[in-house]
């Protein structure tokens, strides 16, 4: 049995919270929300070679005012988009962070908060 670790893992930052596995099994996200004293990451892990290798490691944009990300995600069938929630700002208001073109490791962002695109 495999053991999935990111290379920064921390005591305490919550990983695998949330986790999402590829149809095929051979690529798996997983969040750590309670990540850098609470703002959150989430990792991409791909299976090569009979090994799971850390890809990626994904934080929102705006990594100072965000909170809790990846407390919750989601992953498209095809794993080409990854929707991970957060929360910013003093008042905590919601936000969600959607990763395009994953598979690829081509990775492109699109922020919404509150229903409006800010950064694409």
């Amino acid at each position: 049995m495999d053991t999935i670790v990111p290379a920064d893992i921390e005591d305490n930052d919550g990983f695998g919270y949330s986790i999402s596995l590829s149809q095929h099994g051979d690529m798996l996200i997983a969040s750590s929300p309670r990540k850098k004293n609470m703002k959150g990451a989430a990792y991409v892990f791909k299976y090569l070679d009979n090994v799971w290798h850390q890809d990626a490691m994904l934080y929102p944009v705006d990594f100072e005012e965000s909170f809790m990300f990846g407390k919750s995600l989601t992953v498209s069938e095809d794993m080409e988009y990854i929707a991970l929630s957060g929360s910013y700002g003093k008042d905590k208001l919601p936000a969600v962070y959607i990763y395009t073109e994953v598979a690829d490791i081509g990775i492109n962002i699109r922020v919404y908060k509150l229903g409006v695109i800010i950064n694409n």
